[in-house]
């Protein structure tokens, strides 16, 4: 679905049947015309969105990934430092 355009004409057209001058009018329709062509450079695409929401989820997968990775090493030597302490209590004990 493509953006929606101003139609700059019926607008000015309204604004004159409502009893606003015409050099007014066109001052009105003319600023809000600006606005819209300033503000289109900022707006996403659905397309944008889309790309967004793929990096994210890449993002998320690649910490879950890491996450794991770090808590399997913490795992591992947590064991191997209760299996040092076991060895030298038993030692000590002997």
């Amino acid at each position: 679905m493509s953006p929606q355009t101003f139609d700059a004409i019926a607008a000015l057209r309204r604004l004159e049947e409502s009893g606003i001058p015409r050099a007014q009018a066109e001052a009105m329709v003319q600023c809000h015309q600006e606005t819209i062509n300033a503000s289109r450079g900022d707006l996403a695409t659905k397309a944008d969105l889309a790309n967004l929401r793929s990096e994210t989820k890449q993002g998320f997968s690649d910490l879950r990934s890491e996450l794991l990775k770090m808590m399997l090493v913490q795992m591992g030597a947590t064991i191997a430092s209760v299996m040092a302490l076991l060895t030298i209590f038993e030692f000590l004990r002997g």
